[in-house]
């Protein structure tokens, strides 16, 4: 019997760039929302599902973000005397820039009222923490990337 030699198919490690997350509430429902008329009115139960969609962690885009992130990271700690706790508004700044990372990483919704700016994305992440939390999880997390 010849030698013959394996080859692993590496192809099968490529990710998608981008991927959605589809918002849930703190108990695991998925989030919808309902088809509306031109006056807002509930047309009926046809429901369409809150989608965010994400650069993943290994898209061109994060990994330009993520440099950026690092660097105003970088700024505030060396301010920060080595042996001292950062302070309350050094933590609310890492926060800050963690959310910035998360919005530019955010390349737009599906089925929202508003219609997506960065500038939007980061204010909704603000005003709804679970909301951060979910996609910043999602973005993290490779198996949401995998191609199909």
């Amino acid at each position: 019997m010849a030698n013959q030699v394996l080859e692993f198919d590496f192809s099968q490690l490529e990710l998608n760039d981008t991927s959605e997350c589809h918002i849930t509430f703190p108990d695991g429902r998925l989030c919808y929302m309902p088809k509306i008329d031109e006056n807002n009115n509930k047309v009926d139960d046809e429901t369409k599902p809150l989608l965010i969609l994400l650069y993943g962690s290994d898209s061109k885009q994060a990994r330009t973000a993520n440099l950026a992130r690092l660097r105003k990271l970088d700024k505030i700690e060396k301010k920060r005397h080595k042996d001292s706790l950062p302070s309350d508004s050094e933590i609310e700044a890492r926060l800050e820039i963690n959310r910035e990372f998360v919005a530019e990483l955010t390349c737009g919704w599906k089925n929202f009222k508003e219609s997506f700016t960065r500038e939007q994305a980061l204010d909704f992440y603000k005003k709804y923490p679970i909301v951060y939390e979910q996609v910043d999880k999602h973005i993290a997390d490779r198996t949401n990337y995998v191609k199909k």
